[in-house]
């Protein structure tokens, strides 16, 4: 019977673990959603916690003075590409748009219908 017959080639999965290179403590609770800077050195990291936290990958640690604390879960993340460092987060049913480089919110919270996420930036960073 040709239907019980499988064509597709089968291949074994390595069950080889990744080797750990970097531990970055700071969350109470492992992050939901984390985004990278275009330049690659740093992330930010959201989290059930309700903090956003920015990670310098260089130094292995976080940058403290950058911590923002929401008053619920931080649900999405977005760093845009253009080089302008705008954050887009996501808490609750608002999205906020920061400037990086000041900390300052660049706008007023987005309401959503629902709770916020997977906010991206579109590729030249214009929209949300």
């Amino acid at each position: 019977d040709m239907a019980s017959e499988s064509t597709q080639p089968t291949a074994a999965l390595e069950t080889e673990e990744l080797p750990v290179v970097m531990t970055l403590e700071g969350h109470t609770t492992a992050p939901d959603i984390i985004s990278y800077f275009p330049d690659g050195k740093q992330i930010i990291s959201g989290s059930r916690d309700k903090t956003v936290r920015r990670w310098d990958l260089e130094e292995g640690k976080e940058v403290e003075e950058a911590r923002d604390v929401y008053e619920q879960q931080v649900t999405t993340l977005a760093v845009s590409r253009d080089g302008r460092k705008l954050l887009a987060s996501g808490s609750g049913n608002a999205v906020w748009i920061w400037r990086l480089d000041t900390g300052k919110s660049v706008a007023c919270p987005l309401k959503t219908h629902s709770a916020a996420n997977r906010v991206r930036f579109s590729p030249d960073s214009k929209k949300l």
